[in-house]
């Protein structure tokens, strides 16, 4: 399996369909099945392989980030949804190994977390610039309420702008 076929996304789901027409062959077919028997096994056996495999790799992922919880919860899931791979005895080992760790990390630049302010401290300033972005566009309303008055006083005779610019509406 190259590299790319084990992190593409839809891998898990042409595995998942695969174990499924395996056990739908045997149901369907019973004597044919039973001919290609020890073919529908391995072929079987290397489906969950490849399965415990992903989990697997999810499971170490979260390990060596030291995000140990989300490293058990996949490990834990290659022993109890696979256990007859040789998969299992290794996850069991090392969910052995990192039980009594820390579940999450702990902070990395912690002075530089420090340095932003927290999220409530945050939506005062979003307040303050919808309040300025209202005020913007108040001033920007009178101002063109201004200069129509301007044009209609220097120039009484036209009319309204609404009269000038649909005259056929009177």
């Amino acid at each position: 399996m190259t590299e790319g076929q084990r992190f593409c996304a839809t891998c898990g789901t042409a595995l998942d369909e695969t174990e499924k027409l395996i056990k739908q062959t045997r149901r369907q077919f019973p004597l044919e099945a039973e001919k290609e028997r020890e073919f529908l096994d391995k072929a079987l056996a290397e489906v969950r392989f490849r399965k415990a495999e992903q989990l697997m790799h999810l499971a170490k992922f979260y390990d060596n980030r030291a995000e140990y919880r989300a490293a058990s919860h996949y490990y834990a899931r290659v022993v109890r949804e696979y256990e007859d791979t040789p998969l299992a005895t290794t996850a069991n080992d090392r969910l052995a190994a990192i039980t009594g760790l820390p579940a999450v990390p702990p902070q990395k630049l912690q002075w530089l977390v420090n340095l932003f302010p927290e999220s409530d401290d945050v939506k005062p300033l979003i307040d303050a610039s919808q309040q300025l972005n209202d005020q913007d566009g108040a001033q920007l309303a009178a101002e063109q309420n201004d200069a129509i008055e301007s044009e209609q006083a220097a120039n009484p005779d036209a009319g309204s702008g609404a009269e000038r610019a649909i005259p056929f509406f009177r």
